[in-house]
C-alpha cells in the first residue's frame, strides 16, 4: 500500500539499495564499527516522567505535518493518521507500536538521549510502522507460516510443533524489512519537519551501544544489527 504513493525518486532509492540490507552475511566496514565505539556521544538529560510527556508531545506536533502528509498519500482512512501517545514508566531504552495507532515509550528511553532529534527519530519510526501497515503484515506471516509448519509437519506427526515453529519463522520472515522501511520513513519525516538528520543519526549509535540494536546480525534476528541501520541511515539520508 505504501510504496503506490510515495514520490517516485524516494522509492527508486529505497527499493535500489534495500535488498542488500536483508541478508545476514552483509559486511560491515572496519570504519564503521569503530564509528560506534569511538563516538562520543553526550551525556543524557535525566527527565521526570511529566518532562518526558512533554518532550513527546513537542516532537509529536512538530513531524505530526509530514506524517499526516504521509498517511494521507497511503490511502488510509484519515482516522488511522491520529496517533495515540502512551508513557510507561521504566527504565527500556525502548519503544514500540501496537494496535489502534498507539505508541507506546518507556521513561528509560527519553531518559536516555541527549538530542530532541535522537527521539523524533524513534517517535517517526514507530509512527513509520503504523503508516506501512507493518502490525497487520506481521500477524499475517504468522498466520500463514502456522498453516504451512502444521502442513509440513503432519507427515512426521507433529504438526503442533511444526505449526509454532512455522508462525515463528513466518513473522520473522519480514522483520528485518519492516524495521528498514520504518527507518526510511522516520527519516523522510524528521527531514520533511526540519530536524537536524545528523543529531538523529546520534541517536542510532546510541541506540546500538544501549538498545535493542545489536552489533552483529544473525537468521533469526528480529531487527538489523546496529552496524546495518547506521549504514541504512546513511543511505537513505544522502539520497533523501
Amino acid at each position: 500500500m505504501l510504496s503506490k504513493h510515495f514520490n517516485v525518486f524516494f522509492l527508486c532509492t529505497f527499493f535500489s539499495i534495500s535488498s542488500n540490507f536483508l541478508h545476514s552475511d552483509i559486511i560491515v566496514p572496519e570504519s564503521v564499527l569503530k564509528e560506534i565505539n569511538s563516538f562520543k556521544l553526550k551525556k543524557p538529560i535525566y527527565r521526570t516522567k511529566s518532562e518526558a510527556i512533554i518532550l513527546l508531545e513537542k516532537v509529536i506536533e512538530k513531524v505530526n505535518p509530514s506524517a499526516v502528509e504521509l498517511c494521507k498519500k497511503t490511502g488510509l482512512n484519515i482516522e488511522k493518521c491520529n496517533w495515540k501517545l502512551e508513557v510507561i514508566s521504566g527504565n527500556q531504552f525502548n519503544a514500540y507500536a501496537s494496535g489502534d495507532n498507539k505508541i507506546s515509550f518507556f521513561t528509560g528511553l527519553v531518559r536516555g538521549v541527549y538530542y530532541e532529534e535522537e527521539l523524533a527519530f524513534v517517535v517517526a519510526h514507530e509512527i513509520g510502522h503504523h503508516l506501512a501497515n507493518h502490525l497487520n503484515e506481521s500477524r499475517s506471516r504468522s498466520i500463514i507460516g502456522a498453516i504451512l509448519g502444521a502442513a509440513l509437519g503432519m507427515e512426521d506427526g507433529y504438526g503442533i510443533d511444526a505449526a509454532i515453529i512455522g508462525s515463528n519463522l513466518g513473522s520473522l520472515s519480514y522483520s528485518k524489512k519492516q524495521e528498514l522501511e520504518a527507518d526510511a520513513i522516520s527519516i523522510k519525516i524528521l527531514k520533511d519537519s526540519g530536524y537536524d538528520l545528523e543529531k538523529a543519526r546520534m541517536g542510532v549509535i546510541r541506540l546500538t551501544r544501549t538498545g535493542p540494536s545489536r552489533m552483529y546480525s544473525v537468521f533469526s534476528d528480529t531487527h538489523p544489527s546496529g552496524p546495518e541501520r547506521i549504514m541504512w541511515f546513511d543511505e537513505i539520508s544522502k539520497n533523501e
